[in-house]
């Protein structure tokens, strides 16, 4: 994924989110936005994903702000918005058919939907949305191919909100038989 245009004033917003949760003076707001402005103004071309500029921008506001996990709220809050959605969903309905497909599906919408910024409402209708989409590249034939020929997977938890997501891919993917080791971060980045 490139950055676009656009993608500037959301990971100065990023920044800014996590440094409102910790309650801090409008001074310190401005340093972390003017900070984040200052990195992303050096690149005369973006090379690498928004996510790239975002790692810096985040470890920027923890140097800023001497909190070890600034976005420990955010991923509370994406957590709770998650979990709500997930007992809203009719599951049953969604895993019918081919369950690995639409568990794989539902980790892959939990990936992109960013649960901090979007209400529950939102979310959910983004969510039924997706579902009725096919993915842009459907490798899903090798990979079940792959999976047959395995006896163990491993799962890189990447984002909170998402691994609630992730939870039922791992649910499918054990009543396949298979041992699935899923790993998050050490440590806030």
């Amino acid at each position: 994924m490139r950055v676009y245009p656009e993608c500037i004033p959301c990971l100065i917003r990023q920044g800014l989110n996590a440094a409102e949760k910790l309650n801090l003076s409008e001074e310190k707001l401005f340093q972390v936005a003017q900070s984040g402005l200052k990195y992303l103004a050096q690149f005369r071309e973006f090379q690498f994903s928004p996510a790239h500029y975002a790692y810096h921008i985040q470890r920027e506001v923890k140097r800023l702000t001497g909190e070890e996990d600034p976005f420990r709220e955010i991923k509370k809050i994406s957590n709770q918005k998650a979990l709500e959605i997930l007992k809203n969903l009719n599951l049953e309905e969604v895993l019918k058919g081919d369950p690995l497909r639409s568990a794989l599906k539902l980790s892959a919408i939990g990936n992109i939907l960013d649960f901090a910024i979007l209400s529950e409402e939102e979310a959910f209708g983004k969510i039924l949305q997706l579902l009725e989409k096919e993915f842009t590249v459907d490798d899903y034939g090798s990979f079940k191919k792959d999976l047959e020929n395995s006896q163990r997977v491993l799962i890189l938890g990447d984002n909170a909100g998402e691994i609630v997501f992730d939870k039922i891919l791992v649910k499918v993917l054990k009543e396949l038989g298979k041992e699935v080791v899923f790993v998050v971060k050490g440590k806030p980045i």
